[in-house]
């Protein structure tokens, strides 16, 4: 038997030797441990939402009120602001989480004692970043999850809280006390709206604009043991239901519960305009949605979840991974009979 060496072997040398050798070839690595920013690269194709017009300052700014708090608690205009400014955290975080999470994969090395082969290097890899996503989006996920169980376990109180208000007692007017809203629909009467789902309570309501409502009013809104506050919901009528949009009992649900099918329309987004005249920013300034048009019906909390991704890019270099490897000869025995 004849042991031969061929030293500084590049990779389609290697290759043709694989092909005649197989198993018999053996490439020790000069450089066992490789960084997987070496030959990988990672980048992700995130939902248009994220990059558009409607987390822009400018889209905040047109939707903010300095009394955006005194319009009825199912309108649009109520907390469409801090919505949208929610919306854009959102964002801003699953970027955060990603960034952070792609730096820490980065860190990480391959280790192999000689040159594998491309299909068994493109199996380990690929199954390597798979296991990489799959625990990335759970920090983030539990992350949301804590923050939404402790703004409702601590009863967090908002200046646009569509569950509680401030109330003056009737048997005496210098008492100022929270007190429960309830919203009486056909569907939903008798039930307290708040955030826990379940057999007795509503979880959600339609949003829209009430153009026919006061400023400063609370119709459709009754305190417990007290009179009725001016009417019940069941006799307001909203002059157009935003598609999508919805109305949860802290601004954090509210934006979890909603779509942004409206988004991807010029005209719900005219509608609305029409109800808006505290700016002079134009409806026409903003670029509506035209991608991902599947995902219009998906919720945000479905999105979040997903931190907002579409697409993983993946780039992985078998070339690179063979030079990072450097082997220094390659050996192969040649049996004689």
């Amino acid at each position: 038997n004849n042991l031969i060496s061929i030293e500084k072997t590049n990779k389609e040398e290697y290759e043709k030797l694989k092909m005649i050798y197989l198993n018999n070839l053996k490439c020790p690595c000069q450089q066992i441990s490789i960084s997987y920013k070496e030959f990988v690269n990672l980048t992700v194709e995130y939902n248009e939402i994220c990059l558009s017009d409607f987390i822009s300052e400018k889209w905040i700014n047109y939707l903010f009120y300095d009394n955006t708090s005194y319009y009825f608690q199912l309108d649009f205009r109520h907390d469409a602001s801090s919505k949208f400014q929610l919306l854009r955290l959102l964002c801003q975080l699953a970027e955060i989480t990603i960034n952070e999470s792609l730096n820490e994969f980065y860190s990480l090395n391959f280790i192999t004692n000689e040159v594998i082969t491309s299909e068994l290097f493109f199996l380990q890899v690929n199954s390597f970043i798979d296991l990489f996503k799959q625990t990335t989006l759970p920090s983030f996920q539990n992350l949301l999850q804590l923050i939404r169980q402790i703004t409702i376990a601590n009863g967090i109180y908002s200046a646009i809280d569509t569950s509680l208000a401030y109330a003056l007692h009737p048997s005496n007017i210098s008492r100022i006390y929270l007190d429960s809203i309830y919203y009486y629909e056909n569907s939903l009467e008798n039930k307290i709206f708040d955030c826990y789902c379940d057999e007795y309570t509503a979880c959600q309501m339609p949003q829209g604009i009430y153009s026919t409502i006061e400023i400063y009013d609370f119709p459709g809104s009754d305190w417990i043991q007290d009179i009725d506050v001016n009417a019940t919901t069941a006799g307001i009528n909203a002059t157009f239901l935003i598609p999508g949009m919805y109305v949860g009992c802290k601004p954090i649900e509210s934006l979890m519960r909603s779509t942004s099918q409206c988004l991807y329309e010029k005209k719900c987004l005219n509608q609305i305009a029409s109800y808006i005249n505290h700016t002079t920013i134009s409806i026409n300034s903003f670029q509506i949605l035209n991608q991902f048009q599947s995902k219009a019906n998906l919720t945000f909390q479905i999105l979040a979840n997903q931190l907002f991704i579409e697409n993983w890019i993946i780039n992985i270099s078998y070339e690179n991974y063979y030079y990072q490897c450097q082997p220094l000869f390659c050996q192969f025995t040649i049996y004689q009979r």
